[in-house]
């Protein structure tokens, strides 16, 4: 004897929402952008003196900086007398850009080989983003490498962005005002595509 055709329907609908509980389901951000990632990358004239861009700033993989489950990603090069690039990745999520500024997969320390490198919070830096949900600036030590150079990164969460500058330089006594002026001009850029005020 058959059931009744629609408890079967019903059965089918209550597996499926069960289902989905146990499945990550990606949501699309519910925040209108009239932009994009590449608008909220540091404008050239906010680089330190004798810093420029190499390349015009283009689109990328988000999952190249390590946000697999991105939708947009941008980035531009730099160099002169300190080189490096900043990125922005769009994630689906808020949520999702939480996670992915969690994972710091750049800066997780590497204990394998003869050149091991520990990241830790960059002496002396005492900037504090006011506008980032999540921001740090971290360095990394290399083991047995004839002299050390700043090798650092300004990571940061903004809504569901994820912003990654790179930064290194041989002269070191520079390093800790450029890092601070890009974190501030990071900050200025989105804050005018945000609308946010920076000073809170």
């Amino acid at each position: 004897m058959q059931g009744h055709p629609r408890l079967g329907i019903l059965c089918f609908f209550l597996c499926a929402l069960l289902s989905a509980g146990c499945i990550p389901v990606r949501v699309a951000s519910t925040i209108p952008r009239d932009f994009t990632t590449t608008d909220l990358l540091v404008v050239e004239n906010r680089l330190p003196d004798g810093v420029h861009f190499v390349n015009k700033p283009n689109k990328t993989r988000p999952s190249d900086f390590g946000a697999s489950g991105g939708v947009d990603a941008s980035t531009v090069e730099f160099r002169g007398v300190a080189s490096g690039f900043h990125a922005v990745v769009q994630l689906g999520t808020v949520r999702d850009a939480q996670l992915a500024y969690q994972s710091h997969p750049f800066t997780t320390d590497d204990t394998r080989g003869r050149y091991m490198t520990t990241w830790s919070p960059m002496s002396g830096f005492n900037y504090q983003s006011p506008l980032a949900d999540q921001f740090r600036v971290v360095c990394g030590t290399t083991q047995n490498l004839a002299f050390q150079i700043p090798h650092c990164y300004i990571e940061a969460q903004y809504d569901e962005f994820l912003s990654l500058v790179s930064y290194d330089t041989l002269d070191t006594g520079r390093a800790l005002t450029d890092l601070e002026s890009l974190a501030r001009a990071v900050d200025d850029q989105f804050a005018q595509h945000l609308k946010k005020d920076p000073s809170k």
